[in-house]
């Protein structure tokens, strides 16, 4: 690192966003040897890394829509994860009842776990088994009711949050720069022809919470006695990561320079997800939901059980994130109608004890939002006519499975515009999440 212009720090990359993609770009990034410095404006994973499906997962439903390479992008992924990170990413099992006005009937669903089977390699954690009929009965109370086939596959269980976490720490290990309450808010692109090759300027403010770190650190932010949630702080970027989520296009409205750069039209999905006060299942249900025939999970979570996941468009991030009335009604009516012995509407609703929203970022398209494509999309910025600024990427979606695939193309962007440094570390080697 060296000093630039308005007495800030030079980094080769600037990242901005502390998700799972964010630290992800950080940690691989630094260990092929890039000076790295992330903006969070909160804390690390604190919004749709922290408050996913907690999945590390093929997608099979993905299958229904033709997203092969998506499906075997992440059951690649997930095989990896298993390794790095045994102690927060566990295989479980998922049970799939097939009822007799099921939209998928038991030979496609069949076909479907071969199919995820053969993506995977033929793993041993790929097979799937028939549940005979004398067994049903022990499916932790699932409805009997039109039952015809049950089928159970296997796939795995992370903490998405401490994932991100031991992620972003492993970046940190190895020499990124890693600040949190830290809201970028202005980019100002200085020209191809700019000092050290610092194609952007990025500014931003620490939130009160980051006073005290801000003070032992008064040199590196140029502290003069200010409010800190009020002063601008300035980096000097060769390269800048748009990793905000879905604060992505709000990112990119923040250039300063005559030439705007141009975002994709998006919207926000929602996802709500209910804790119960009811003892955790033994795996994962993966219901077909009766409403809307959208694939819905039951689930153990920290030995309760969680019941999700929604699909809600949202019109803005201003409002509160946070699980709606009828989203609420959505999830216990599903989850009463496969298991209608345990509790009716009205006690379901008096055993909700946690909740959780995220959202990410889906591309404008037509039709329904279940059927649109999960890829990740790495967008160059186009600065006006100028045409494109290829030092500057931003990320659309990104699902916690394949954060490893997004962190590698990006690092492929950056190797081509930037050129090589000496690798420090084989990203590939570090595990994660040592401890139990």
């Amino acid at each position: 690192m060296g000093s630039s212009v308005d007495g800030g720090e030079s980094f080769d990359l600037v990242i901005i966003g502390g998700g799972i993609t964010g630290v992800a770009i950080a940690q691989f990034a630094r260990a092929a040897g890039y000076s790295v410095c992330l903006l969070e404006q909160a804390e690390i994973g604190a919004q749709t890394s922290a408050n996913s499906s907690k999945l590390i997962h093929g997608g099979l439903r993905y299958l229904e829509s033709g997203q092969l390479g998506l499906v075997y992008k992440s059951l690649a992924n997930r095989r990896t994860l298993l390794s790095l990170a045994p102690n927060l990413v566990k295989p479980i099992p998922f049970t799939i009842p097939v009822y007799q006005d099921s939209q998928r009937p038991p030979w496609l669903i069949r076909l479907g776990l071969s199919l995820y089977w053969l993506l995977s390699g033929f793993s041993e954690l790929g097979r799937f088994r028939t549940i005979p009929p004398s067994q049903w009965a022990n499916l932790g109370g699932i409805k009997q009711q039109g039952l015809k086939a049950v089928f159970q596959y296997w796939d795995a269980q992370t903490h998405d949050k401490k994932l991100t976490q031991a992620v972003a720490s492993s970046a940190i290990t190895l020499g990124a720069k890693l600040l949190t309450q830290a809201k970028c808010t202005q980019l100002t692109h200085q020209g191809m022809d700019a000092p050290q090759g610092c194609h952007w300027l990025v500014r931003y403010q620490l939130k009160p919470e980051q006073l005290k770190q801000a003070q032992r650190h008064k040199s590196q932010l140029q502290a003069d006695g200010q409010d800190y949630s009020e002063k601008q702080y300035t980096l000097a970027a060769r390269m800048v990561i748009n990793a905000a989520g879905p604060w992505v296009n709000e990112v990119l409205s923040s250039q300063s320079t005559t030439n705007s750069l141009t975002p994709l039209a998006i919207d926000w999905v929602q996802g709500s997800h209910l804790v119960l006060d009811i003892p955790a299942p033994e795996g994962i249900f993966y219901l077909e939901s009766h409403l809307d025939k959208r694939v819905i999970f039951v689930m153990p979570w920290e030995g309760n059980t969680l019941v999700g996941t929604t699909e809600t468009l949202r019109s803005s991030l201003q409002t509160p994130i946070t699980p709606q009335a009828d989203e609420i009604d959505y999830l216990l009516q599903i989850y009463q109608h496969y298991f209608p012995k345990r509790h009716s509407l009205e006690q379901l609703n008096s055993l909700i004890i946690g909740h959780f929203c995220g959202v990410r970022v889906l591309p404008k398209a037509k039709g329904k939002l279940f059927n649109r494509s999960r890829d990740t999309l790495i967008v160059p910025g186009t600065l006006g006519v100028d045409g494109f600024e290829p030092r500057l990427l931003s990320i659309y979606g990104g699902k916690l499975t394949t954060f490893r695939d997004t962190a590698k193309q990006v690092l492929a962007d950056i190797r081509k515009q930037l050129g090589s440094r000496d690798v420090i570390a084989d990203v590939d080697a570090i595990s994660l999440g040592d401890e139990p």
